[in-house]
């Protein structure tokens, strides 16, 4: 997907209305910079019923390239070596303009953070099906001029998802 996911059903999904939101609480900024999720929604899990990583990442050989979660039929959420792949292949600027990479990260996007509940607005970023450690799962991470792997965050913080259209 070349903007971030915005969707917020909340009669197919009625968990979106505690795990998801827009930057800074603003419905107009859903419309221009999508919405923010938490990993059990994006993950399409129920932390109350299994802890994800028994559901996802117990055996670290799993595949798991295809999490569709909360993207539409047809999408799933990409994984850290498919996005490594996109930031190997195209510089900063040209992810961050609409330019040849077609990915056009906004840089405004920024994420909600569940401990301090501060907003940040100088970066950018994305879920992806990557495990790190304890329940943290890895996103990449948009930053003034890089583009950061091996980025962890808490489930419960709230970042912008982008779908990858299955084969």
């Amino acid at each position: 997907m070349a903007e971030n996911l915005n969707y917020y059903d909340t009669i197919q999904i009625p968990e979106l209305k505690q795990h998801s939101r827009c930057f800074a609480d603003k419905e107009s900024n859903c419309e221009l910079y999508g919405r923010l999720y938490d990993l059990s929604v994006t993950l399409d899990y129920n932390p109350d019923e299994k802890d994800l990583f028994d559901l996802y990442y117990e055996d670290k050989s799993k595949d798991t390239s295809d999490i569709q979660g909360i993207c539409p039929n047809g999408w799933r959420i990409p994984t850290q070596s498919e996005f490594k792949k996109l930031i190997d292949a195209f510089s900063y600027k040209q992810l961050v303009s609409k330019g040849t990479s077609g990915f056009s990260v906004i840089q405004f996007s920024g994420y909600w953070d569940s401990y301090t509940k501060k907003y940040i607005n100088t970066e950018s970023d994305f879920w992806t099906t990557s495990y790190s450690s304890g329940t943290n799962a890895d996103i990449i991470h948009f930053i003034q001029g890089l583009a950061l792997t091996n980025y962890a965050y808490y489930y419960e913080d709230a970042v912008s998802v982008r779908c990858l259209k299955k084969d």
